[in-house]
Order: C-alpha cells, then structure tokens, then sequence
C-alpha cells in the first residue's frame, strides 16, 4: 500500500500525508521550529523541574517563584479533579504558599474560596504538610455532615473556585511580570 506523500509546506521536503492533516501541512521539525512556546507556562515548568531535581528544590526558589509555582498547581490540580485531587496528593503540601499567592495576586473572591475548602476539610489545624496525614484525615467522616451533604459542598466549592479562577491565568501573568519572573526578551519573543 502506497502512502500519499505531500511537500512540507515550509521546508518543502515530503511528508506523509496523515502527518500533514495532523500538523497543518508542516513536517514535525518545521512544527516544532515554529510552535511558539508560552513564557509562562514555560516559567512553570522550569519551576516544576527544578522542585523536582535538586534537594530542597521548593526551598530554594524565591518567594515569588513558590507563590507563582503554588497557585498554578493549585489550579491545574483543582481543574483536574477537584480539591479532593488537591489535597490528597503532593500538591496539597504547597497550600500554605497558594493562599499567599492568591492573596498576593489581589485574587480575593479565589482567597476565600480556599479558605472556607480549607477550613471545611481541616477544621482548626493548619493544613497538615504530610500526604498521608492529609489523607487520614479526609478518610475521616465529618460529625453531622453526611456522605451526600460532604459531597453537596464540594461540589459547591468547585462552582465558587471556577466562578472565581476565571481570570487567574491573566492576574498570574501580571504577577509574573510584575516581580520579573519572565523576561521581557521571552514575552516579546515567545
């Protein structure tokens, strides 16, 4: 079976056609040389790899970088599968610096939010730094609050987090800029 072939559309040279659909008419290498890559998202992963690589990663990162790093988890795991996902993982580790990040931000509406979810699943008690405790205390059925009330309230607690997350990527771009995160060179090139 013969596969159809088509010319790059910037380089020239043939690429399968199904490549072409997928691409835009580019081979991957030209894809990939003119995909134009986001400064901050980039930032946030730097951020991420350097926590992850390097003993005590997290502690050596600025103030800005952990309340930068912390709110965009924060986000990306709420997004992903509620704030169950949040606190019950590694990320739930880094709320202490998201709630200084949202208030840092001048996110208001998202600062309360956190606190009342906070406040609801570690009542009195700061939010433990170990997974596993966190865990445990998830696990632990809430006196008077039934399985579907405990349910009806995270739930709520999504629709005020995205109602109140809707502007957060640009209020994080400001702050990223603002305490010179990101370069001017990688906003005007990227």
């Amino acid at each position: 079976m013969k596969i159809e072939q088509v010319p790059c559309g910037e380089c020239g040279i043939l690429i399968p056609e199904v490549t072409a659909q997928r691409t835009r008419g580019l081979c991957i290498p030209c894809k990939m040389r003119l995909t134009k890559s986001d400064p901050f998202q980039d930032f946030y992963k730097a951020l991420a790899e350097r926590i992850d690589r390097f003993p005590n990663g997290f502690t050596s990162l600025t103030e800005p970088e952990k309340l930068y790093f912390a709110l965009n988890l924060f986000r990306d795991e709420v997004q992903a599968g509620g704030f169950s996902q949040y606190f019950s993982g590694s990320a739930g580790f880094y709320f202490e610096y998201a709630e200084k990040g949202a208030e840092a931000i001048g996110a208001k509406r998202l600062l309360a939010v956190l606190r009342e979810v906070k406040e609801f699943l570690f009542p009195e008690m700061p939010v433990p730094a170990d997974t596993e405790q966190r865990r445990r205390i998830l696990r632990t059925p809430r006196p008077g609050v039934t399985s579907a009330q405990w349910t009806e309230k995270m739930n709520e607690f999504r629709k005020r987090f995205d109602a109140s997350s809707e502007h957060l990527s640009e209020r994080l771009k400001v702050y990223a800029r603002q305490q010179r995160l990101v370069s001017e060179h990688d906003l005007v090139d990227g």
